[in-house]
């Protein structure tokens, strides 16, 4: 499961209304109230073994509890915390299925969203964060939505639908890197439609502000900016990303088709004695290169 499963501020406010009971070792605390309690400051403390044997026990001795759901959702994290998907999922359909009215669906359907994204149900996850969209849009990862539904929509070669959500992000987010993911695979989609200036223009946003990205997106960022300004026959540009990315990621499996494309460079701007030296070194050091034959 990925690791965006952290603590917000609804769950602290859900745990602090679900709290307002006496003290543990009061003895006017009912058995479901000590469940409650106990399960609680189990989850706090990080013991998911034992807040999963509360909050278990609560829901199957009290399913007409008034907390019943409350305590459903937080079975539910406790099952995401401990990486039991397919459990967790059954415990959040029960609310999604129980209670319609559920103070916390939009939060509800968003792990759901997660766990068919995890299982590889691609179409049901697309439906859920459809759903969230369209029923919660003050939701508070309402742009991580969008990131993770143009995502899917990438997956499936919908990229229209995928370049849509893309553009939603940094309409709604305030989450540099989110944004910078999202140019990211918005230069990808450009690329794939053959739109090659865009491209370079979202992957250059992306390469020049590195501490809003994900480390294993620069060397890919980089890349493809060559690869667009290649393609727009800016070779002294697409050279000197080559140059970079070579220097910058000298052990990288990508070094042979960088080194290649640096030379093709060097070629096209008329360097043709700096091209042979190049094309001389990568095919001694290359020869299982698929360009070799280049």
């Amino acid at each position: 499961m990925r690791k965006k499963i952290g603590p917000c501020i609804f769950l602290m406010i859900l745990i602090s209304g679900i709290l307002l009971v006496p003290d543990i070792h009061s003895t006017n605390l009912s058995q479901e109230e000590q469940l409650i309690r106990v399960g609680i400051g189990a989850f706090n403390d990080g013991l998911y073994d034992i807040a999963e044997k509360q909050f278990s026990h609560f829901v199957k001795d009290y399913s007409n509890h008034l907390k019943l759901y409350d305590i459903c959702y937080l079975l539910g994290k406790t099952l995401l915390f401990e990486g039991r998907l397919k459990e967790a999922r059954s415990v959040f359909l029960r609310i999604v299925n129980g209670n319609k009215n559920f103070e916390y669906m939009d939060h509800t359907l968003f792990w759901l969203a997660e766990i068919e994204t995890e299982f590889g149900n691609v179409e049901e996850a697309r439906k859920l964060f459809l759903s969230i969209i369209r029923r919660f849009p003050k939701f508070e990862r309402i742009d991580y939505c969008y990131y993770l539904l143009g995502l899917l929509d990438l997956g499936s070669n919908l990229l229209t639908h995928s370049e849509t959500a893309f553009k939603k992000v940094p309409q709604l987010s305030k989450n540099s890197e989110l944004i910078r993911s999202s140019s990211f695979w918005l230069g990808i989609l450009s690329f794939k439609q053959r739109d090659y200036q865009g491209a370079a223009n979202h992957f250059r946003m992306t390469w020049e502000e590195p501490k809003y990205i994900p480390p294993g997106y620069l060397k890919y960022a980089l890349f493809w900016l060559g690869e667009a300004h290649l393609k727009l026959g800016k070779f002294n540009e697409a050279k000197l990303n080559y140059k970079t990315f070579s220097e910058r990621f000298k052990n990288d499996s990508l070094i042979p088709e960088i080194n290649w494309r640096l030379g093709f460079c060097e070629y096209r701007l008329g360097n043709l004695k700096d091209s042979i030296e190049i094309f001389q070194s990568f095919k001694n050091q290359s020869n299982d290169s698929p360009p070799i034959s280049y």
